[in-house]
């Protein structure tokens, strides 16, 4: 077992400050490097923090476009009018910066009403009157421009406007502002709807009735309107309508079916059920022809005859006078022809 070099004994002096050995300058630069590591990695840490929130702010935002503009929150705004910018697609429509930030847009004439300018110093109390006056410019505007095509009812103009979800106040406003304007008459729009639709359609008093309800006029408005139609139109209407139609319809089928449904369409049209039946009658009584009806009657059966060759003859006789009977021929004039038939394939 080694030795070890024994130096003799401790004393307390050797342990005193003044004799603890000191560090090496290379020592001691070497533990002050490895002190500052930390510092550093944690300095870069929250200098590129700082950097990267520097390039946000500084990052450009997307240009705004006009309908990002129309759509900013109405918050409350005030201050000074410190840019008036007219809209790029909207050329009557300008957009307002106050205090260097954009605030709200308006319409020219908005714009004039309230004599905005650079310079102009708003409350919020103003902008918020800006904004009302505003918002009933554009619903106006947008009754003027759905009334340029044609007159509209009331009822009309007030759905077209609840579709861009303009408030009910709004809307109230506009309808008034246009009642004022007489650019909006339920019972100029009914006057004029009934006239069109007699004279051009050839409609019957009941379907415009029925068309002036849907479009909102009251009942006693839609009475008013009626007494553009006087009898003698009516009068002149039916019966020209039943004439054409009564001739198209006997093409096809037989005497009273196309009666029928010669009448079901002038109810149809609007006219009353008696008076349907007795311009009818007048007009069949004009276009029935007896050679006529039999031509028509071999017409369809030879049609229905060939249709239902492959049938054993019972069975074929029966589905061609079934088909016969529901196209409205008389029976004894069905039999009659089918007889003839039979004969006719038997011989």
């Amino acid at each position: 077992m080694a030795k070890k070099n024994y130096q003799g004994p401790v004393r307390l002096s050797d342990l005193s400050g003044d004799h603890v050995k000191k560090p090496s300058a290379d020592q001691a630069k070497k533990a002050s490097q490895q002190k500052a590591k930390p510092r550093q990695a944690q300095d870069l840490v929250q200098a590129a923090q700082a950097l990267k929130a520097k390039k946000i702010d500084q990052k450009p935002q997307p240009p705004r476009t006009d309908n990002d503009q129309e759509k900013s929150e109405e918050a409350e705004l005030s201050g000074e009018i410190t840019k008036i910018e007219a809209q790029k697609r909207r050329k009557h429509r300008f957009n307002i910066y106050l205090n260097q930030s954009y605030a709200f847009p308006v319409s020219e004439a908005t714009l004039v009403k309230f004599a905005l300018a650079k310079g102009q110093v708003l409350s919020a109390e103003r902008v918020a009157e800006i904004q009302v006056a505003e918002a009933a410019a554009q619903a106006y505007q947008t009754a003027v421009n759905y009334l340029s095509h044609q007159l509209r009812s009331e009822k009309e103009i007030r759905q077209r406007l609840q579709r861009d979800d303009w408030p009910e106040g709004v809307i109230d406003q506009t309808i008034q502002r246009l009642k004022e304007l007489r650019l909006v008459d339920d019972l100029v729009y009914g006057q004029s709807y009934t006239r069109t639709a007699m004279r051009l359609q050839k409609k019957g008093p009941g379907q415009i009735q029925r068309k002036l309800k849907e479009k909102g006029l009251s009942e006693s408005t839609i009475q008013q309107a009626l007494e553009e139609y006087d009898d003698q139109t009516a009068q002149d209407n039916i019966e020209e309508l039943a004439a054409k139609r009564l001739k198209q319809q006997m093409r096809k089928y037989a005497q009273r079916d196309s009666e029928q449904r010669t009448v079901r369409y002038l109810m149809q049209k609007g006219f009353d059920s008696d008076a349907a039946k007795q311009a009818v009658q007048r007009a069949s009584q004009d276009l029935v022809d007896d050679d006529l009806e039999d031509d028509k009657l071999d017409q369809q059966g030879q049609k229905y005859w060939r249709k239902y060759r492959r049938l054993d003859p019972k069975e074929r006789y029966f589905k061609v006078k079934q088909q016969l009977y529901r196209r409205g021929f008389e029976a004894g004039a069905i039999k009659q022809w089918l007889d003839q038939v039979m004969e006719k394939e038997e011989g």
